[in-house]
C-alpha cells in the first residue's frame, strides 16, 4: 500500500488539531479519558515525513534570521 505525502501531511494536521483541543480542554480543567495512540510507519513514510520536517523546519528558521 502507498500513502501519499498528502495524506501523511493530512494525518499530521489532525493529529496535531485534536491534540490542541486535548490540551485546551486539561487546561479548561475538563476531564479527558486518556487514549492509547499507536502510529506505524514505513521507512518511505518515515523518510517523507523527516523531509517534510525537516523542510518545514529549515523555512521557519530562514523566516526568524
Amino acid at each position: 500500500m502507498s500513502i501519499s505525502g498528502y495524506q501523511i501531511a493530512t494525518v499530521i494536521k489532525t493529529y496535531l488539531k485534536n491534540m490542541k483541543v486535548r490540551a485546551d480542554s486539561l487546561d479548561a480543567g475538563l476531564h479527558v479519558s486518556p487514549v492509547e495512540e499507536r502510529i506505524t510507519l514505513s521507512e518511505e513514510g518515515r523518510a517523507l515525513l523527516f523531509d517534510k520536517i525537516r523542510k518545514y523546519t529549515a523555512e521557519k528558521l530562514k523566516r526568524k534570521a
